[in-house]
């Protein structure tokens, strides 16, 4: 298959090979653009291969991806791990022109968007995201989300499962006796696969209200707190680089595309390596704006379902 299509703004000259079903069914959900009309500005080209492998050129305008059994329509694992690779490289070309792909996961409350985000040390994105939506039942994305800095909008694409790890999984059966059927889901030694339309309503974009971190702690009280400027700077810097981090160096990523692997771990990002991309990648003065325009907070509470009453405080 051969198709040109547009993600975040960025137009691409996409080959997949025809025995990769579940990729193109998923590819052919992206907007389609005329060549002729809008000259695709980098290249992705995604094969059968004995083993799952992602290189890219050295001038970073092609990108290709090996997948090694994708021929099965149930193997999401490795669709999440070309799209990751997808989402991240073009991350690095839509950040020129003022869009930045996010490392959290945003939902909609009381007509207010809450980016979960990773400031390196915060916790359970999907899973604070999944929370308040609960609540709302609306939903933007998982894990890969876009901000537009010209208009201050998230957005995600809705044919983006869910990821929803074993710890996630636990919570909303235990605490919210809810059982996610293996008719609407995929289950993997990763974790189950859900589209997010099967639970939620599913809102494209929405004007960003704020960031939060998320940390949990058993030993202090709940507690939501309104970050300042250097700490939300430092807490965007990472929510807007850590994705790119990853694509760069994987070892700082739970889950694994080239081993087939995922992990609990904790990570520890490198801010040596988080500066340097914030430097070579974005435009500059864009950290500055952002934490101008955005409000960032910082939530701590004791378990998932008291983030919904933390949240409440901010207004």
């Amino acid at each position: 298959m051969k198709t040109f299509i547009k993600i975040a703004n960025i137009p691409i000259k996409a080959e997949v090979e025809d025995i990769l079903n579940l990729i193109i069914e998923t590819f052919n959900n992206f907007d389609v653009c005329e060549e002729k009309q809008t000259k695709p500005q980098i290249n992705i080209r995604i094969a059968k291969a004995d083993k799952n492998y992602i290189t890219i050129s050295s001038d970073c305008k092609n990108l290709s991806i090996g997948v090694d059994k994708t021929d099965s329509p149930r193997d999401y694992f490795n669709l999440m791990g070309v799209l990751q690779a997808l989402f991240r490289f073009i991350g690095l070309h839509s950040a020129k022109n003022n869009i930045f792909l996010v490392h959290g996961s945003t939902s909609v409350y009381n007509n207010k968007a809450f980016c979960f985000a990773d400031d390196g040390l915060s916790v359970g994105k999907t899973l604070s995201a999944i929370e308040l939506s609960l609540i709302s039942n609306t939903i933007i994305g998982d894990e890969f989300c876009f901000l537009d800095i010209k208009t201050m909008h998230i957005f995600s694409y809705p044919f983006i499962p869910l990821h929803i790890r074993p710890e996630v999984r636990n919570h909303l059966e235990k605490k919210h006796k809810i059982n996610i059927s293996e008719k609407i889901s995929i289950r993997t030694k990763a974790g189950i696969f859900l589209m997010p339309q099967q639970i939620f309503n599913i809102k494209k974009h929405h004007k960003l209200d704020c960031f939060v971190f998320v940390y949990f702690s058993k030993d202090k009280n709940n507690n939501c707190k309104k970050l300042d400027t250097i700490n939300s700077k430092n807490s965007i810097r990472v929510a807007l680089t850590s994705h790119l981090l990853k694509f760069f160096y994987p070892d700082f990523d739970r889950m694994n595309f080239i081993e087939k692997a995922d992990s609990g771990r904790i990570i520890t990002y490198n801010n040596k390596l988080i500066n340097k991309i914030e430097k070579d990648v974005f435009p500059v003065g864009t950290i500055d704006f952002i934490a101008k325009n955005i409000k960032c907070y910082q939530v701590i509470i004791k378990n998932p379902c008291d983030l919904v009453q933390s949240l409440n405080c901010i207004k």
